[in-house]
């Protein structure tokens, strides 16, 4: 669910490569504004996205399972914020493409990956069904903040072209709003019914 809703943005912006490249052969300059600019939009796509994917999970698990359950809430806000912080490196992924440049672009998907399989064996045994969940996200946020640190530094850029005192706002703002938005639909719920909840979690 959280993966497909993560491929629309990353289909949105995924033109944009071939662009790259020709802006990164005739205008470099060019090429990394554009690169901080598809940063900065992502991160006003994708925030709001995943946010009210996360805010519409008691809906969909009664939608899907026909009753709210807890375990899939749970689970899913772990992967929502995991590809979360895979979408904002997709930017960083994209110009490595775009320029040739791959070298953490493969690493990242090796760490991940790697990551996943130790870490979910032991997290696994120790916790559970949730242990590999929270591997899951855990190794898939790791992967991508790897990529996209090492892939900014490469391109000549500084972390703080990505995060602002305005986005960090934003997350804020975000996970008031998703916590209030479950907290909404479990509280009002028996009053105004699922739709009703649906509505006043959106606003």
């Amino acid at each position: 669910m959280a993966n497909q809703v993560r491929s629309l943005v990353v289909n949105a912006i995924q033109v944009l490569v071939p662009a790259l490249a020709e802006m990164n052969e005739q205008a470099p300059d060019r090429a990394m504004q554009s690169y901080l600019r598809m940063s900065q939009v992502i991160w006003i796509i994708a925030c709001p996205t995943m946010g009210f994917l996360a805010i519409c999970l008691p809906f969909i698990s009664i939608l899907w399972l026909g009753r709210q359950s807890h375990e899939f809430i749970v689970f899913s806000l772990i992967v929502i914020s995991g590809w979360t912080v895979n979408l904002a490196s997709v930017p960083a992924f994209f110009m490595g493409l775009a320029t040739g440049y791959l070298r953490w672009n493969l690493r990242g998907v090796f760490l991940a990956s790697s990551m996943n399989l130790i870490l979910g064996t032991f997290l696994g045994y120790s916790l559970g069904a949730i242990g590999v969940v929270i591997s899951f996200a855990a190794s898939l946020a790791s992967g991508s903040l790897i990529l996209l640190y090492f892939n900014h530094r490469r391109f000549g850029g500084n972390l703080r072209q990505l995060f602002d005192v305005a986005l960090l706002r934003m997350l804020i703002l975000l996970i008031g709003a998703v916590a209030l938005g479950n907290f909404a639909f479990d509280a009002w719920r028996s009053r105004i019914g699922v739709a009703g909840c649906l509505g006043v979690s959106a606003v």
